[in-house]
């Protein structure tokens, strides 16, 4: 697994995990409101899985969000402005 995609696991993981801990959801409820296992939930929580590009549309509907505010890492130190290369 590459270093990038290892970072947008990990921030999709936490990200997970503050939006159930936020809402005071059980895995449970995360799991039947986005229409998947709570294994699968698990896994996402613990880094063990990427999930889907659909999952993660089920994940965002589930919480509410848009899903690119559900991958925004929230807790990213802020950036400067992108470099044309970065883009």
């Amino acid at each position: 697994m590459s270093i990038a995609v290892a970072e947008i696991d990990s921030t999709i993981s936490a990200r997970v995990r503050r939006e159930r801990a936020a809402r005071n959801w059980t895995l449970t409820e995360v799991a039947d409101r986005a229409g998947v296992s709570k294994a699968m939930i698990s896994k996402i929580e613990r880094g063990e899985t990427s999930p889907t590009a659909a999952l993660l549309g089920r994940l965002s509907a589930a919480f509410g969000l848009t899903l690119s505010s559900l991958l925004a890492d929230t807790d990213a130190a802020p950036r400067g402005p992108a470099r044309h290369a970065d883009q």
